[in-house]
């Protein structure tokens, strides 16, 4: 148990409950003869109880838990016998510590043993109307320890599934950030690295109008991404299908390749920033890996499929792809990324 004193706890309850009995019966008229005895026998039960109790919160071998139990079970033994088969109630607190300090089933076998025995014993002493009612009470404190076990380690379950949550919750939220940091810093960094060499081959060929052009078109791509990782970070970011087609464009012709655009029918707008996350992407790898000439993006009511007529090189599942597929699958998508040897590669995304 989280709490190893809840033991202690039940244990030294039910002795303290047994006290009015424990006077009852050493005020007895017929237990005068060996009053002070009987009272010692039971100090040192109570105390014996108390102590094995303890070892619920201090730990401790199991072999000396079973010595424990022994011990108070034949203090308590002797009590009963000694004072008589009405007596039997002041077994309460080693019927509680069978329970709390053995293994549960051990604890439940002995336990049993115990109060079957004792039930013999007293039938075999006494009428039924004497003895059940003390083997219902004792029975009612083995079935009251083992709910408030149970009922304790049900709420220890909770608190671990709870903490378990917490913890799933932040590696979600780690993970969300990361893809979205991917997605804003891939495909814009990569646009800026080819504007930039554009650019500097510009000005090379002293073009200073076509070069201030594209120097604007970076400044005005770092003020995106400064803004995108701001949102991302505060989840506000929504991509949409019309604003990620305009950006590939942009990147695709920075870097010579031509773009192909067809859509046919309408995406569900819940789902659209989904697919637009996975164009961004596949259209990104494709200008920085594919050496293509032509890209194309199909996009439709169900998904989106973007292929490219470049070297095909071998598909390595990166961050990029394991983010889209992930993305997909929160929505029950699935992706395929299929491609050869100079045969290009085309990337598949469905919904359901």
């Amino acid at each position: 148990m989280r709490n190893p004193w809840i033991g202690t706890l039940i244990a030294v309850c039910f002795t303290v409950l047994t006290v009015p009995a424990w006077v009852s019966l050493l005020g007895a008229p017929e237990h005068a003869p060996h009053r002070v005895p009987a009272t010692v026998l039971a100090l040192t039960y109570a105390v014996a109880t108390i102590a094995a109790a303890l070892l619920t919160g201090t730990g401790g071998p199991p072999a000396l838990r079973v010595v424990a139990v022994g011990t108070v079970s034949a203090l308590g033994a002797v009590l009963v016998a000694l004072l008589g088969v009405g007596s039997s109630p002041v077994l309460a607190g080693a019927i509680c510590l069978m329970l709390v300090l053995l293994p549960r089933r051990a604890g439940i076998i002995v336990a049993s043993a115990s109060l079957l025995a004792l039930g013999v014993l007293g039938l075999s002493r006494g009428s039924p109307d004497e003895v059940l009612p003390d083997l219902l009470t004792l029975l009612s404190v083995a079935v009251a320890t083992l709910l408030v076990l149970h009922l304790v380690e049900v709420h220890e379950e909770l608190l671990d599934a709870r903490e378990a949550i917490a913890d799933l919750a932040v590696l979600w939220e780690r993970e969300r950030l990361s893809r979205d940091l991917h997605d804003v810093l891939g495909s814009s960094a990569t646009t800026i690295a080819l504007k930039a060499r554009l650019a500097a081959e510009l000005a090379r060929r002293a073009e200073p109008e076509r070069v201030s052009g594209e120097l604007e078109d970076i400044e005005q791509l770092a003020s995106t991404i400064s803004r995108d990782i701001r949102d991302a970070v505060r989840d506000l970011r929504r991509a949409t299908l019309d604003a990620e087609l305009s950006a590939a464009g942009v990147a695709a012709g920075a870097a010579g390749i031509r773009l192909d655009v067809r859509r046919s029918g309408v995406a569900d707008p819940r789902r659209e920033p989904v697919l637009a996350m996975v164009i961004r992407e596949a259209v990104t790898n494709a200008v920085r890996h594919a050496d293509a000439s032509l890209v194309s993006v199909a996009v439709d009511a169900r998904g989106v499929t973007v292929a490219d007529d470049g070297c095909g090189a071998p598909i390595t599942e990166g961050a990029g792809i394991r983010g889209m597929r992930n993305r997909l699958a929160a929505c029950g998508g699935t992706l395929v990324v299929a491609g050869g040897q100079g045969s290009g590669t085309t990337v598949t995304a469905r919904l359901p």
